[in-house]
């Protein structure tokens, strides 16, 4: 028993987000069958803990096609607003987590930002920032 009153099959283990991703992409590329579609919604979730809102307007998703398990990407748009507070374009970019043996992983951002560089610092920044959150393990 731990000082909580429960015993240890009951602790929840918890993961950097990138390694939940990581775990449940090379899952998900090795499964067949049921299995295969229950790795499909369990990327599904982890996908709801990237950012949303405050100009990225349209849903994250992981671009399966151009991801390996040493290369995860993402694909996203990014609602740019003007001085006087009118959205005026559309930035597609992705986001290419890889891993690192100095800092754990790499983020980098890749999109046509033109002057807006600012955008692409601060996407780079808010996704290491949620790639760093700790999220419940799932199944693998």
């Amino acid at each position: 028993m731990t000082t909580e009153g429960k015993n240890n099959s009951d602790a929840k283990f918890y993961v950097s987000l990138y390694k939940a991703f990581s775990k449940t992409f090379e899952a998900w590329q090795r499964s067949m069958g049921g299995w295969r579609e229950i790795y499909e919604n369990d990327l599904d979730r982890l996908l709801d803990y990237l950012p949303h809102g405050s100009g990225i307007d349209v849903e994250t998703l992981l671009d399966v096609k151009a991801s390996k398990v040493n290369r995860l990407v993402f694909n996203s748009a990014y609602h740019v607003m003007n001085r006087d507070g009118f959205y005026t374009r559309w930035i597609e970019y992705s986001v290419i987590l890889t891993p690192s043996l100095s800092f754990d992983f790499d983020v980098r951002v890749t999109g046509n930002f033109g002057r807006e560089q600012d955008i692409k610092q601060y996407l780079t920044e808010l996704y290491e920032e949620a790639f760093c959150i700790q999220v419940k393990e799932l199944r693998v």
